[in-house]
């Protein structure tokens, strides 16, 4: 850690006009708060560097140099956390048309600015070129900083001044330099909601302690056997791995690894299922766990129109045929002249060739029929078997 300055964190950017004053606003702010003016110890929390540009006619490179430190040295030193940023740590993101280099990145090699996770940390890194830079857009995050921070106390971010006179000319006055109105800082303390009280914290943002695996229940060993995510004492299925926990027929079972899905939960299988052991519902959306079948047709009382006629109203008449007085012939208005439970249209004394209905076929329903051809006889019976 060089001697000159005990500062702390990150270096934002500013655009000026070129060869003109630009009116610049920069303020950080700081996540993930759990209150207001507080954040988290034991996670990553990203310091934000916001710019707002009132008049900025020809945008130009600028820079200002930050710093990150603890006022009354209660935070000895912070962890840069690799992001994937832009930086050689990966720990600082540029956003909004920053990009990476240029001329002051190139200064700060040469005038001891400190990076090293010891508070206070200081750095400079310019986010465009020496000429030209990112348009104005209203107000942005321009750099975002990434930070574990392990012990509690107060964390601050100023605008500082920098030993070396050399770089006067990048934030004078006269120049248009940015005004920052620091210092911001926050509280760091250790916050940790967990219910089940295994020293897991609830599945909170932002949280201080590691995350629960179960966060309902008790388990201070944390066993997830098949690392899903899910830990052993909640996971509908700790063997098989199903991080979104489905379960089709809800019976406490994850369908990874149900081998009955049972979805009216009578204890028999829904047919189709090929991982199925169980045997198969013969009423799948019915709850019959008798799975009584009268007519042994395969489909279950409950749910079988027809539960005693195997054929099921093979006729279509609308009438079962267990009590369809013609069951192979349609007839739904299930007459009967003569009363004897078997309806017109099949009755067993009408046969083949018994015109007259006397259950017989013989010569006076030859002399019937002809009667009724040429001389205009009475009307046939046409009952058929």
């Amino acid at each position: 850690m060089k001697a000159y300055y005990l500062l702390l964190t990150m270096v934002i950017v500013c655009m000026i006009a070129g060869g003109a004053t630009a009116e610049v606003n920069v303020w950080a702010d700081a996540s993930p708060q759990y209150n207001p003016g507080e954040l988290p110890t034991n996670t990553t929390v990203f310091i934000d560097i916001y710019v707002e540009y009132i008049s900025l006619p020809e945008p130009d490179g600028h820079g200002m140099p930050f710093a990150i430190y603890s006022p009354d040295e209660s935070i000895k030193e912070v962890t840069h956390v690799d992001v994937g940023g832009q930086s050689s740590d990966g720990s600082i993101i540029l956003l909004n048309g920053y990009e990476p280099g240029g001329f002051l990145d190139l200064l700060s090699t040469f005038y001891f600015w400190s990076w090293e996770g010891n508070l206070p940390d200081t750095f400079v890194h310019i986010g465009v070129g020496a000429f030209g830079g990112p348009p104005p857009n209203g107000s942005d995050v321009r750099i975002k900083v990434a930070l574990e921070i392990d012990e509690e106390g107060t964390i601050c971010i100023d605008s500082i001044d920098h030993p070396n006179d050399s770089y006067d000319w990048m934030w004078n006055p006269e120049n248009g330099s940015p005004s920052f109105g620091g210092p911001y800082c926050w509280t760091v303390g250790y916050y940790c909601v967990d219910t089940d009280g295994d020293g897991y914290g609830d599945p909170t943002t932002p949280s201080s302690c590691p995350p629960d695996n179960c966060p309902n229940a008790y388990n201070p060993g944390q066993e997830d056997a098949d690392d899903d995510g899910i830990g052993d004492v909640c996971d509908n299925c700790p063997s098989v791995a199903n991080e979104g926990q489905e379960d089709l027929d809800g019976d406490g079972i994850g369908y990874a690894c149900d081998d009955c899905i049972d979805m009216d939960n009578d204890g028999y299988g829904d047919p189709g299922y090929v991982q199925n052991t169980c045997s198969d519902d013969n009423c799948p959306e019915v709850y019959n766990p008798g799975q009584t079948d009268s007519d042994d047709d395969g489909t279950g009382d409950v749910c079988d129109v027809c539960p005693n006629d195997p054929d099921d109203d093979v006729d279509q008449d609308g009438v079962c045929g267990d009590v369809d007085n013609c069951p192979n012939i349609p007839n739904p208005d299930q007459a009967d002249a003569d009363g004897d439970g078997i309806g017109d249209f099949c009755d067993l004394n009408n046969v083949c060739g018994d015109v007259t209905g006397d259950g017989q076929v013989n010569l006076i329903d030859l002399l019937a029929i002809i009667e009724f051809l040429y001389n205009d006889g009475p009307e046939l019976y046409c009952g058929w078997k």
